[in-house]
């Protein structure tokens, strides 16, 4: 479930359903309108129409674009104010997870890397390479499992949820562990 500007909220759920619920009356305080999710028109047409498959992620930018991290179709879909969907980029991989920089720019954990998404679906390797590495160093080397989670500061450096750890990929390219091992467990807060 993610939350959206304006008090919106989109709820991902299974198969197809991006939804938000708004303030209506104080005896009925929401209704729900559906942005994306039920039957299979698909890009170029209503968003409520579009088959979506897993989604995992929503975010909107500022001009009020919706991007959907749409997992099991390996895509990002865009819907546009005027309720209109479609594919920005086809990922070569099963996504995890998906937030919106500073620089505008869609950032995509799968295994072994984020790619960097430009709002025209150019793809690009923020951190990784696809291949499993499990040392801190360059990022473009050095992400070592399946991506869980990730976020952005303001400055650009990238936070990753990576085998029980969370590191930090910076816009130089340098990556460190900023806590966790690679060993699951709790061994207390001292």
């Amino acid at each position: 479930m993610g939350r959206l500007s304006r008090g919106r909220l989109v709820l991902l759920y299974g198969l197809a359903l991006i939804s938000k619920a708004s303030a209506q009356t104080a005896s009925y305080p929401y209704y729900l309108k559906f942005f994306a999710g039920t039957f299979a028109l698909g890009d170029g047409g209503a968003a409520p129409s579009a088959l979506l498959w897993d989604p995992s992620a929503a975010v909107t930018d500022p001009a009020g674009n919706l991007y959907i991290l749409d997992v099991s179709n390996m895509r990002i879909r865009k819907v546009t104010a005027d309720g209109r969907i479609n594919t920005i980029a086809s990922l070569p991989f099963v996504p995890g997870d998906m937030k919106l920089g500073p620089d505008g720019n869609l950032y995509v954990t799968g295994v072994g890397q984020v790619l960097k998404v430009s709002p025209a679906g150019v793809l690009r390797a923020a951190a990784g390479t696809g291949a499993f590495r499990d040392v801190d160093g360059s990022g473009a080397l050095t992400v070592s499992d399946y991506l869980m989670g990730i976020a952005l500061d303001s400055a650009g450096d990238l936070y990753l949820i990576d085998n029980n750890r969370v590191r930090m990929v910076t816009t130089d390219g340098g990556m460190r562990t900023i806590a966790g091992t690679a060993s699951a467990g709790y061994n207390g807060d001292n």
